[in-house]
């Protein structure tokens, strides 16, 4: 199995969140003059007065900073950029709302917020938190925004959302009662923590990327990702619902999914899943169709260990002591070289390999110590070159499938070797031999 390299890519939650924050104390000194656009303005009374709905308004392009922690107050937004090409340090101060609100006082709205279309923003360096709504809200219609450095935490709406090709880096999201980030197409999230949501960690649409990230305890997914994304080198524990999440043919690689509600990893037509990693889950480990699944290992889980519904591949994994069985197959599949080992022994009747459709092929696997090695339900399917040993029944076949001979090595014991060359004790010359014992 070839996760070593894939697990040292993890580190632990806590350690995860501090490395991702980066420094948030305010520095000491005169801030600079100068910004990523030009020379910084203030962001005051004076400089960026407000309006009905927010306290500051950006109106122009430019640099611009926080110099003291900006308190919210009722029915206003923090911030509201009104600008495309807008940076804002804020210099690792607050931006604080009211939530909960105070006594007879109303609730805040957002933290940071663009109420038309904006693009080229660029946040970061700070804290926001307790806002009545989002914590960050550009989700009309804003592009390439980028958020880095920020902790978002405690609003009641969600965390960091923002709108298509949006790069999210280093930011933690903690205890908002919506997503923690959520992001349109085309989008990039890396190096991001993502805890105690209430629903989804992380959210990305259609072809974006989550990299290096963490998301636990949240009330939903833990990461959902919509057609053609990516995840890899992340770790989704402990969630409400399924570890990752994802429509048609996403991509997870090198991750670790354990002890969600649901599956650990559950993707639509066309997906793949490699070199991860899905344990101790309420139901399935790994469940996908019409895509492969290569190179995982999925212990320890309440369902069935990896499911691949139809037209999907299982390469080279690893399954062991799941409650309803090992690997599982519907039609048109592929199962080659994986190994199993105690699966469904829990369950009313597991298997370590079961096919409950046509036309799949079953080859060159090993089952071992399961109530049953390879359960064949349907006609039509072909097993050649496979092991089983100590299962409770080894092989049960229906009627109109293609098999290699099964040959039972129980008898007898073989002869010690010590030397160059002995003969074969393996009972048949057949190459498309089974094997039982």
């Amino acid at each position: 199995m070839r996760l070593g390299a894939a697990l040292a890519l993890f580190v632990p939650l806590a350690a995860g969140a501090a490395a991702h924050a980066g420094p948030l104390a305010p520095p000491s000194g005169p801030v600079s003059e100068t910004g990523r656009f030009g020379p910084r303005t203030e962001i005051s009374q004076e400089h960026t007065p407000g309006n009905a709905s927010s306290l500051y308004v950006i109106s122009l392009p430019g640099s611009y900073y926080l110099s003291e922690n900006l308190n919210g107050v009722n029915a206003k937004n923090g911030i509201e950029i009104a600008a495309s090409n807008v940076s804002i340090d804020l210099n690792g101060f607050d931006v604080r709302g009211l939530n909960p609100p105070p006594p007879l006082a109303g609730e805040s709205l957002n933290g940071i917020t663009a109420n038309s279309s904006v693009e080229n923003i660029y946040i970061h360096n700070g804290t926001i938190r307790d806002w009545g709504g989002e914590g960050i809200d550009l989700v009309v219609n804003s592009d390439s925004v980028r958020i880095e450095n920020l902790r978002v935490e405690n609003n009641k709406g969600g965390g960091i959302w923002a709108w298509t090709n949006a790069h999210i880096v280093g930011c933690i999201t903690r205890m908002n009662e919506e997503d923690g980030i959520r992001v349109d197409s085309g989008s990039l999230v890396f190096g991001c923590t993502a805890v105690d949501n209430q629903d989804d960690g992380i959210e990305v649409r259609s072809n974006s990327v989550i990299r290096n990230c963490v998301s636990a305890r949240n009330g939903r997914n833990g990461i959902s990702i919509l057609n053609g994304s990516l995840v890899e080198g992340s770790v989704s524990e402990f969630n409400g619902m399924h570890g990752i999440d994802g429509g048609t043919s996403g991509v997870v690689a090198h991750c670790v999914a354990r002890q969600n509600g649901l599956n650990g990893v559950d993707l639509g037509i066309g997906a793949t899943v490699s070199n991860s990693q899905a344990s101790s889950n309420d139901e399935n480990g790994i469940e996908i169709s019409a895509g492969l699944i290569t190179d995982c290992a999925s212990y320890n889980n309440g369902g069935t260990a990896i499911i691949g519904t139809v037209g999907v591949a299982i390469l080279g994994c690893q399954s062991a002591r799941n409650f309803n069985g090992g690997i599982r197959v519907g039609d048109d599949c592929l199962v080659l070289n994986n190994v199993s080992e105690q699966d469904g022994l829990g369950g009313s009747v597991g298997a370590g390999v079961r096919a409950t459709g046509l036309r799949n092929r079953i080859e060159g696997n090993i089952c071992n110590a399961s109530d049953i090695g390879f359960d064949i339900d349907n006609a039509g399917n072909l097993i050649i070159r496979n092991s089983a040993f100590g299962n409770v029944v080894n092989f049960d076949v229906a009627a109109g499938n293609r098999y290699g001979p099964i040959v039972d090595l129980s008898g007898g014991v073989p002869p010690p070797v010590l030397g160059n060359s002995a003969p074969s004790v393996v009972l048949t010359t057949d190459p498309w031999a089974n094997f039982a014992r």
